[in-house]
């Protein structure tokens, strides 16, 4: 299905935003994502968007939250690099690089969950939510919204700690 890229934005911005909010809410220093995540394509689904190639996420904890670089791989070889940094205690936080959204709250219920939801012009379009394997050996982030356009899409992206 050709959706174009901006629901490439809102998988790579969703994703790596979720990722950096789990790892900086509730805790203080180390936090349960520190480390480098690696994308699995082979375990994750896409629909109404398109998925990406490859990607890898480097958490690391700073003061006030967590601090997140992230680098992807489109299928038609063009790079992305994303950076974000902030806490998850459930203010609105600005998003910048993605057409898709511009803001995010994220709430932590508990230590291997974390709720996103995703604000464009102050409206909800979307939530992502955070699943931390029991091991810390992985993450799933499962999520649905709305693109700018009105079109609808859902994903689940498997995530694989290779550092911590």
């Amino acid at each position: 299905m050709k959706t174009g890229k901006l629901g490439f934005w809102v998988a790579v911005i969703g994703t790596l935003c979720l990722a950096a909010s789990a790892a900086s809410a509730g805790s203080k220093g180390k936090s349960v994502l520190d480390g480098v995540w690696e994308f699995d394509a082979a375990q994750s689904t896409f629909t109404g968007r398109p998925a990406y190639k490859s990607a890898k996420i480097v958490v690391t904890a700073v003061k006030g939250g967590s601090k997140f670089v992230g680098d992807y791989t489109l299928a038609d070889g063009k790079s992305i690099h994303t950076e974000y940094s902030g806490p998850a205690d459930g203010s609105d936080i600005a998003v910048s690089g993605t057409p898709a959204f511009d803001s995010v709250t994220m709430l932590e219920p508990d230590r291997h969950t974390m709720i996103r939801t995703e604000r464009r012009a102050g409206k909800v379009v979307g939530t992502t939510i955070v699943t931390l394997a029991k091991d810390g050996k992985g993450f799933s982030a499962t999520g649905r919204g709305t693109m700018p356009d009105g079109h609808q899409y859902t994903f689940t992206s498997v995530w694989k700690r290779v550092k911590k």
